[in-house]
């Protein structure tokens, strides 16, 4: 890849307006990002969607919970749009299926590597 050249990153999580901790992180993760490299980063965002709202740029995709389409979907969505890097921020209670289990439909159809950051592992999964 050329020394100057953008890299697109997909961010799958909760984004604002969601009144979220994990929604809030993300938006401050993209900021933080965008600063220290300047143009050399798109950022795009799937939002997991839980209530009716209006999302603006970065985000491009949105994910129904409880929808196992959707999840598909957004991994056709992101294999489309080229991305280098897909960064999921993980809670438990945030993907649909039992444990989160839809996000596996996501994940077993990405093209580009994942970065996965969990911001809470229970001491005793169910």
């Amino acid at each position: 890849m050329a020394k100057n050249s953008t890299r697109r990153v997909a961010f799958v999580s909760s984004f604002l307006p969601r009144k979220c901790g994990i929604a809030t992180f993300t938006s401050d993760l993209i900021n933080n990002i965008a600063l220290s490299v300047k143009n050399e980063f798109e950022p795009l965002v799937v939002a997991m969607r839980s209530e009716n709202l209006n999302y603006n740029a970065p985000v491009r995709f949105e994910i129904r919970e409880n929808v196992k389409n959707d999840y598909i979907s957004a991994a056709n969505y992101i294999n489309f749009s080229n991305v280098d890097l897909v960064s999921v921020q993980h809670e438990f209670g945030l993907f649909g299926g039992e444990a989160g289990s839809y996000l596996s439909l996501l994940l077993s159809r990405l093209n580009a590597p994942v970065i996965t950051t969990l911001h809470t592992v229970p001491g005793e999964p169910g």
